[in-house]
């Protein structure tokens, strides 16, 4: 070969035999293009993501044949050649509903005995209602439910009082009764002191008349005799007397049984209070007193004398202090003394009607005794 052949003689498009002399005789084969490359790594790309997709496709199938027991269970009965023949159509069972809870929960609301209207409509026909629907509270209505408390404060003030019914009657002779409710007046005749019970007067100022205002049945200046029962209490500023008998000019007597009023109907005697302060409160504040100077004689005898005398002085203060409290105990609960003086002026609250019809009797003006 000369040196002027541009031809490789190490090419085998050059070699007419198509051999690489220059080379070994074990080759590492052609080189891939870039194209190559590209189709060998979309075609791993399509058999990795068919093998992702049949993975998934599998993994799915045992869910689809999960959720339809019914139709496998329907297609595998059919395809039994030795399944016998059915029975009559009562004997056939029906089939079980694929979600019992939404079956039951369909029956309960179709249940009569549920319904609210049904329960409150009061109809007999059909299932009857549950008896603890409705309830009945005291007077009639009806209780509430929850276990909330049928009562309340305004539910109690809602009951009116019931009282009996009365008849009216007429009164059998009203010329010869004082009734219920009328009011003496009275003078004191004695004085009153309530310090200790006792008995009291007074004497009718003017004619009492029967209800029908047409007979005296009490004559002005008949005497009413009563008691004072009881003393006063602390704060108390009256009295209370109770009225016995009544007595008039001739001698006639009735019972009274009443208590005794001011003019204008209060009850009981207005008095004028005596608290007896000074007894109660006096020799208290006099030991107190004296108490006092016996302190500070004895915190000037406890600089000056020895340790015994000063011992004497405070055993002498604290036996003053005891008598001092004793006093106070024995005397702060004396009652209040109350006085009414004689000649004032109060009145009698009758009580109950006053009968004379058995003393009294009715003439015809002008005719004598023996007519």
């Amino acid at each position: 070969m000369s040196g002027s052949d541009p031809r490789d003689p190490r090419d085998p498009e050059h070699n007419g035999h198509g051999i690489n002399e220059g080379g070994s005789t074990v080759s590492t084969g052609p080189q891939l293009t870039m194209r190559q490359k590209l189709s060998v790594g979309g075609l791993i790309s399509v058999i990795v993501l068919g093998f992702i997709w049949f993975n998934a496709s599998h993994h799915k199938r045992p869910d689809q044949q999960q959720d339809q027991p019914q139709i496998n269970g329907g297609l595998a009965m059919h395809a039994a050649p030795y399944i016998p023949p059915p029975a009559p159509p009562a004997a056939v069972p029906m089939p079980q509903p694929s979600h019992p809870f939404f079956a039951q929960q369909q029956k309960h609301e179709q249940t009569p005995a549920e319904s609210a209207i049904f329960a409150f409509s009061g109809t007999t026909g059909g299932v009857p209602a549950p008896a603890p629907a409705v309830a009945t509270a005291p007077g009639g209505e009806a209780g509430r439910q929850g276990g909330e408390n049928p009562r309340s404060p305004l539910g109690d003030k809602l009951h009116p009082t019931v009282l009996e019914t009365t008849k009216a009657r007429l009164l059998p002779h009203p010329d010869f009764l004082i009734t219920k409710g009328t009011i003496i007046p009275c003078t004191m005749q004695t004085a009153i002191n309530t310090q200790l019970p006792g008995m009291v007067k007074c004497v009718v100022s003017q004619d009492i008349r029967s209800t029908t205002g047409n007979v005296v049945l009490l004559d002005k200046g008949t005497t009413i005799s009563g008691e004072d029962q009881r003393g006063m209490l602390l704060g108390e500023d009256r009295t209370f007397v109770l009225w016995h008998r009544a007595e008039t000019p001739q001698h006639a007597v009735i019972e009274l049984d009443s208590p005794a009023s001011d003019e204008l109907g209060r009850s009981g005697l207005s008095v004028q209070v005596d608290n007896h302060w000074w007894a109660r409160f006096g020799s208290a504040i006099l030991l107190s007193v004296i108490q006092g100077g016996l302190d500070a004689g004895t915190q000037a005898a406890s600089q000056i004398s020895s340790k015994n005398g000063g011992s004497y002085f405070n055993s002498f203060q604290s036996n003053g202090q005891q008598v001092a409290n004793t006093a106070l105990q024995a005397s702060i609960n004396i009652p209040p003394t109350g006085t009414k003086n004689q000649g004032d002026d109060v009145a009698v609250f009758v009580a109950r009607d006053l009968d004379f019809s058995d003393i009294y009797d009715l003439r015809t003006a002008g005719a004598g005794y023996g007519q």
